[in-house]
């Protein structure tokens, strides 16, 4: 099991038992899920313990718990996976869901750290985020981690009932 630490967090990979009635709150909050592409209109303890085990149980995908170390609590999620063992690409998606931590940096810590460890640990030469281009934070936060926007998909996403750009960011190994 990958255990992984930042100056201020550290990140263990979840299971079933980390699901608790919290997460579930973040991922019902239309604060916390709006930029999230999920079908899911209401989550439930049963649904993400199920979609944690999902994850456990594939190959080349991390999801990790985000945990503040002082007050050991688990704030927010960070997933990295292996889209492309041949060419050697992965993926990471960030969630901040504990909004006592909004705006203090937890993402751009995480996804630093999230993107060594692919680096490092997994042997990826090339990490790609995506995002709406409404999700300004989001951008802001993988380009301050080392991320460039590599390209805009016109229309690509739906978003409030309208179509909105797709943004595609990405670093390779050797700009960090």
């Amino acid at each position: 099991m990958a255990y992984l630490e930042s100056e201020r967090f550290y990140y263990t990979e979840l299971c079933e038992d980390d699901v608790t009635e919290k997460y579930v709150e973040w991922m019902n909050d239309i604060d916390v899920s709006r930029f999230l592409e999920s079908d899911v209109e209401q989550y439930t303890l049963s649904i993400i313990k199920n979609y944690v085990r999902e994850i456990k149980n594939k190959a080349n995908v991390y999801l990790f718990g985000i945990y503040d170390k002082n007050k050991n609590e688990h704030i927010g999620n960070v997933k990295i996976n292996c889209s492309s063992e041949y060419h050697k690409r992965g993926d990471i998606g960030i969630i901040v869901g504990d909004k006592n931590y909004w705006g203090q940096g937890v993402a751009t810590e995480s996804v630093r750290t999230i993107t060594a460890f692919g680096f490092r640990e997994m042997g990826l030469y090339r990490i790609t985020a995506g995002c709406n281009s409404v999700n300004v934070g989001s951008i802001k936060v993988f380009e301050k981690a080392g991320y460039s926007v590599e390209g805009v998909i016109r229309k690509d996403n739906v978003f409030n009932g309208g179509r909105v750009d797709g943004i595609l960011l990405g670093v390779l190994c050797d700009e960090i």
